[in-house]
């Protein structure tokens, strides 16, 4: 969703939904039923800030809070995503999922697609109330919205729980509950009041995982504060599925790493802004260098 237009080629922020769907409460396993029942929740999350490792582990803290509740033996926690170096597949998500188990006292398996841009059910999930909003306003039922914050509020309001008029069938039908939560961008936020949470600005800059681009699953399940342990491909033995790593039978062929992801330093938030404000114009230097190039060879050719 994009705020008013401000003038000609202007816009004004725009707002960002991110989207967890939630499997939990799985029945027992029967021979010759198929696949055994799961409850699914979609949890949807508006703000201004864009997607970042920070706004990603928000979700799991938040997520981990609200499950816990009602699974007090909530002590594993498996995400599947696509390969995003700066939110997923990279140090500051490295990083930061090697706090869980000491600080959280919880595991987490992250494991990846094949493909760096992952479409899927979650797609559906966030397009579903876009378009119903869209709707709304487009026969005057609603008031443009402009901001994340009414985005949230009509969200809750129209949106509760899922529709009752068909099943929600399959794996990822939403047959549990709609959850909706709003994060601040931020102490400045002018809506930081009442949003669930709010984000920490800072920049954390951790130690990475060597290779990690050719690698499909990371785990943090060591109570040492800084290890990751990494390897080609996730397995879903018995053995792997209780942490046991070292006696799985495919460890010869998908040799388990361990990495050391230690916190080096926390920047200011005034020295956050600054080192993005540099990014950002050596992104505009890079791009500008990449169409001299591109016009150069057009102009011998």
């Amino acid at each position: 969703m994009h705020a008013e237009v401000k003038g000609t080629c202007e816009i004004g922020q725009k707002c960002n939904e991110y989207v967890c769907l939630v499997l939990h409460s799985p029945e027992e396993t029967e021979i010759g039923s198929g696949a055994r029942k799961v409850t699914c929740d979609y949890v949807r999350i508006w703000s201004t800030a864009g997607t970042s490792a920070e706004f990603h582990h928000q979700a799991l803290r938040d997520i981990h809070a609200r499950y816990g509740m009602f699974l007090p033996l909530l002590e594993e926690i498996h995400v599947w995503s696509d390969g995003d170096s700066s939110t997923y597949k990279g140090s500051p998500n490295f990083g930061r999922m090697a706090e869980w188990p000491e600080k959280h006292r919880c595991k987490i398996i992250h494991n990846f697609f094949v493909e760096y841009h992952a479409c899927g059910p979650q797609d559906n999930a966030g397009k579903g109330p876009r378009i119903a909003m869209e709707r709304a306003i487009g026969f005057g039922n609603a008031p443009n919205l402009y901001n994340y914050h009414e985005c949230y509020k009509w969200c809750r309001e129209n949106l509760p729980r899922p529709s009752v008029s068909h099943a929600h069938t399959g794996t990822w039908g939403c047959n549990g509950e709609y959850v909706w939560w709003s994060y601040a961008n931020g102490e400045a936020d002018p809506y930081r009041s009442s949003a669930t949470q709010t984000l920490d600005l800072r920049h954390k800059d951790y130690r990475g995982v060597p290779g990690s681009s050719c690698m499909y699953s990371f785990s943090a399940v060591s109570d040492d504060a800084s290890l990751v342990k990494s390897r080609l491909m996730p397995c879903f033995c018995s053995r792997c599925r209780n942490s046991e790593f070292h006696l799985c039978f495919f460890r010869r062929l998908w040799r388990m790493n361990d990495n050391t992801c230690e916190l080096k330093a926390t920047l200011s938030i005034d020295e956050t802004k600054e080192r993005s404000k540099g990014a950002r114009e050596k992104a505009k230097e890079r791009k500008k260098l990449r169409a001299e190039r591109i016009n150069a060879v057009a102009s011998t050719s």
